[in-house]
C-alpha cells in the first residue's frame, strides 16, 4: 500500500476539501435542513394520524409537528398560531399520533425538519384536508359499472357480471370494538335481486365474525344490513374499505339505460337504528357517513386504470408504484380517483398489491379469518405480535474496497403475511460518500412476479444528502418468517482517503402490505420497525475532525467548551482557537461529538469522519444549564486567523491548519 508522507497529506487533505460540492459547515454555518413534504392527516373518533415522507438528510434528529386550528375545511383559514404537539424531543418517526384534538374542531398540521445543531428548515405546507376532531368518516365511493374495473368481475359459479361496492373508513386506528351495524339501502332498479347480494369483510376486519340481510323495502330501495362482532374487543388498526357489497347488476344498469343510483346510509335515529361503530365500552362512536352513487357511465376512467391508457394490466401495478416512490411528480388528478384502490385516501403499494391480486384472478378480500395461528400467514389483521417477533424492514451490514460497486440488501422479517412494502434509505453522497448506482428486487421475490420502483439520488445530491424512496408489490403474500430479501440497493464506495470508514444507511418510512391492501401503522401490533445498516469501506488510514463551536444565539465562537468524541480519546479536546476543536486522528466512520461549556446546555452531535480526509462540522449551543469547563488536553494547535479575517483567506488559512493536523497524525500501514 502507498504509504502518505506528511506533505502528501497536506496535498491529499486540501483536493478532499476543494473537492466538497458542500461548502464547509466551518466557513457558513450549519446548513438547515430541507423542507418536508406535505403532510396526510387522517382524523380518528379520538385521535389525529399525521404521517409523511422522510427527508433526505441522513443526520437529521427529527421532526416537529405543529398543530393548526382552522376555520373551516373549504379555505382552511388559520384561527390563532400553530402549536407544536410533539413537546421538546424531535420525533425520530415519519408518523405522530395527536392526543389533543378536540371534538368537532378543524385542525391542519404542518412539518418541521430538524437537523445538526437543532437547525430547522422551513415548515411543511399544511396538510389538506382539515382534520375534523373526534368524529370517524365512513363512506360509499362512487360506483361506475361498465367502468368498474378491478371492482368488477365475473361469478366463478355462472360466469355473470358482478360488482364489488367498498364501505370504507378513513381512519379506525382509534377504535377497538365489540360490534359494527352497517345499515344501508341500495337503488333496487340496478340490482338483479337482493337474493344475489353477498357481503365480504375486507382484510381490515380480520377476527370478526358477521352476518349479513338484504330485503327489499318497495320498488326503489333495498335494505342491507350487516353486524359484524368479536368474542371480544378488537381492535382495527388502520383505514380504507371495511366491507365489500357484491352484487349482481342489473340488465339496465349495465345497458346505461337508467340514471345513477343513491347508495345512502341510514342514520341512527331514536326509533331506527342505523350505522353504528361500538368502542371498547360500548359507547357508539360519532359518525360523518358520506353517500354515494352507482351508476352505469360517468369516470374519468376505470377503476385501476392508473396510468390512463384504457386498460388494466400490471403495467397500472408499476405505474402505482412509480407515484408510490416518487416518481410521477405530479400524478393526473384522474389517476388519483382510480389508483386508491383501497380507499385509504392514498396511492401506494397497498394499491398495487390489489391490483396484483385482481390480475391473478383473486379476490380482494380473505376467507372469513380468526385470530389463529394459521391466518398469521395471511393476513396483519388477523394475528397479534408475538414477543420477540415484530415484523421488520432492515439493512444489511456489508463489505466494500474503495472505488468498488456493492449490492446491500434490506431484508423483510418475521412478515410472512407481506405482499408489499416500502421504505426510504439515506447516506451521506458526495466526494466523500456514496454513489447510488440502482435498486433491484431480490430474487426470491422477482421469481414470485414481484414489481419493484424507486426514485434517488443518482448523481452528486443536495448539500451531499444522499436518498433512495423504494416500492414493491406482489399478488400473494411472501410466506416465510425467515429474513427475506426485499431488493438490493447498489452504491459505488468512495474513492478517496484509501477506506476505511463504516458510511451510515439510515431506514425510514418503512411499511408492510398484507394481501388484502391491509397496511398496519402507528400502534398497530404488526406495525413493522426499521433497522439501519452501514458499508464498511475497506482500508487503514485514520481521519480527522474540525468542529466550531458556537452560540446559537449570535453565532460567536465558544472558546471554553469541551468536547468529546465516542468512539474516541477518553480525554476532550478544550485547546483551540476561535473555537475550532481539533481531532487530529479518529477512525474512519461516524463518531457522536459532544460539546459542554459553563452556561450552556450540553449538546450531543452525529458526524462522519472521512478516510484519509478531514470532516467539519458546527455545534450550536443554547445558553442555559450546563455543566463546568475544563482545561485538560487536546491535540496540536496551529493558530487560526483572528475574528478579522473574512472570505478566501480564512478559508485557506482554516483548510492549511486541517491539513497540518491530518498529516502530522501517525497513520495506520498496510
Amino acid at each position: 500500500m502507498l504509504k502518505i508522507g506528511s506533505w502528501a497529506g497536506i496535498v491529499a487533505v486540501l483536493w478532499a476539501a476543494t473537492a466538497l460540492s458542500e461548502p464547509s459547515d466551518l466557513a457558513t454555518g450549519i446548513s438547515p435542513p430541507s423542507r418536508p413534504a406535505r403532510p396526510f392527516a387522517r382524523g380518528g373518533p379520538r385521535n389525529a394520524y399525521i404521517e409523511w415522507r422522510a427527508n433526505h438528510e441522513y443526520d437529521l434528529r427529527g421532526y416537529h409537528v405543529y398543530r393548526q386550528e382552522v376555520a373551516d375545511a373549504e379555505t382552511a383559514t388559520p384561527v390563532g398560531d400553530p402549536v407544536r404537539v410533539n413537546g421538546n424531543s424531535p420525533v425520530s418517526k415519519t408518523e405522530f399520533v395527536d392526543t389533543g384534538i378536540e371534538k368537532d374542531r378543524l385542525y391542519c398540521y404542518v412539518i418541521e425538519a430538524v437537523g445538526a445543531g437543532d437547525a430547522v428548515s422551513e415548515r411543511s405546507e399544511p396538510s389538506m384536508p382539515p382534520v375534523h376532531g373526534q368524529r370517524l368518516r365512513v363512506y360509499f365511493p362512487d360506483i361506475y359499472a361498465n367502468q368498474g374495473g378491478i371492482y368488477r368481475f365475473q361469478s366463478p359459479a355462472d360466469g355473470s357480471p358482478r360488482i364489488a361496492i367498498p364501505i370504507a373508513t378513513q381512519c379506525a386506528y382509534d377504535i377497538s370494538t365489540y360490534g359494527i351495524q352497517v345499515a344501508v339501502h341500495l337503488p333496487r332498479n340496478l340490482i338483479d335481486s337482493a337474493d344475489s347480494i353477498a357481503v365480504y369483510p375486507s382484510g381490515l376486519m380480520g377476527g370478526f365474525l358477521f352476518a349479513r340481510n338484504a330485503s327489499v323495502l318497495d320498488n326503489e330501495i333495498i335494505e342491507l344490513r350487516i353486524i359484524a362482532a368479536g368474542l371480544s374487543s378488537l381492535p382495527l388498526y388502520g383505514a380504507g374499505t371495511l366491507f365489500y357489497v357484491v352484487i349482481t347488476p342489473s340488465e339496465a344498469l349495465l345497458a346505461g339505460e337508467t340514471a345513477c343510483g343513491p347508495l345512502s346510509f341510514i342514520r341512527d335515529q331514536p326509533l331506527l337504528q342505523g350505522v353504528r361503530l361500538y368502542d371498547g365500552a360500548l359507547k357508539p362512536i360519532t359518525l360523518d357517513l358520506d353517500d354515494g352513487l352507482l351508476c352505469s357511465d360517468g369516470l374519468c376512467a376505470a377503476h385501476g386504470d392508473a396510468n390512463l391508457d384504457g386498460r388494466i394490466t400490471e403495467d397500472d401495478a408499476e405505474y402505482i408504484l412509480q407515484i408510490a416512490a416518487g416518481g410521477v411528480p405530479e400524478p393526473d388528478p384522474c389517476t388519483w380517483q382510480v389508483a386508491d384502490i383501497n380507499l385509504d385516501n392514498s396511492v401506494d403499494q397497498a394499491d398495487a398489491v390489489l391490483l396484483l391480486r385482481r390480475l391473478h384472478v383473486r379476490d380482494l378480500w380473505p376467507d372469513p379469518i380468526s385470530k389463529s395461528s394459521e391466518s398469521a400467514w395471511d393476513s396483519f389483521a388477523a394475528p397479534e405480535k408475538s414477543e420477540g417477533e415484530q415484523p421488520l424492514v432492515r439493512i444489511g451490514n456489508v463489505e466494500a474496497e474503495t472505488g468498488s460497486e456493492i449490492a446491500v440488501p434490506v431484508y423483510i422479517e418475521n412478515a410472512p403475511q407481506a405482499a408489499g412494502c416500502s421504505f426510504d434509505v439515506t447516506f451521506p453522497a458526495g466526494a466523500l460518500g456514496l454513489s447510488l448506482q440502482s435498486v433491484e428486487l431480490g430474487e426470491e421475490l422477482a421469481e414470485a412476479g414481484f414489481k419493484l420502483a424507486w426514485t434517488g439520488s443518482r448523481t452528486v445530491s443536495e448539500r451531499n444528502k444522499g436518498f433512495v424512496h423504494v416500492a414493491i408489490a406482489g399478488g400473494g403474500a411472501i410466506a416465510s418468517k425467515e429474513p427475506v430479501t426485499a431488493a438490493y440497493v447498489r452504491f459505488m464506495a468512495p474513492k478517496s482517503g484509501g477506506g476505511g470508514m463504516s458510511v451510515p444507511l439510515r431506514a425510514s418510512d418503512a411499511a408492510l402490505t398484507d394481501p388484502y391492501g391491509f397496511t398496519p401503522r402507528y400502534d398497530a401490533p404488526n406495525a413493522p420497525s426499521s433497522v439501519n445498516g452501514s458499508i464498511q469501506v475497506k482500508g487503514l488510514v485514520d481521519g480527522s475532525m474540525a468542529i466550531l463551536v458556537v452560540d446559537s444565539a449570535t453565532s460567536a465562537p465558544i472558546g471554553n467548551a469541551q468536547v468529546f468524541a465516542s468512539p474516541g480519546p477518553a480525554s476532550p479536546v478544550t485547546q483551540n482557537n476561535a473555537g475550532v476543536y481539533i481531532f487530529a486522528s479518529l477512525e474512519p466512520g461516524e463518531h457522536e461529538f459532544t460539546a459542554q461549556a459553563p452556561g450552556y446546555v450540553t449538546l450531543k452531535q452525529k458526524g462522519l469522519v472521512p478516510s484519509g480526509s478531514v470532516g467539519t462540522m458546527t455545534m450550536a449551543l443554547v445558553k442555559g444549564s450546563g455543566p463546568g469547563g475544563g482545561c485538560a488536553g487536546g491535540g496540536a494547535i496551529a493558530p487560526i486567523p483572528s475574528s478579522g479575517m473574512r472570505g478566501g483567506a480564512a478559508d485557506a488559512a482554516i483548510l492549511l491548519l486541517l491539513a497540518m493536523a491530518l498529516a502530522s497524525r501517525r497513520l495506520k500501514l498496510a
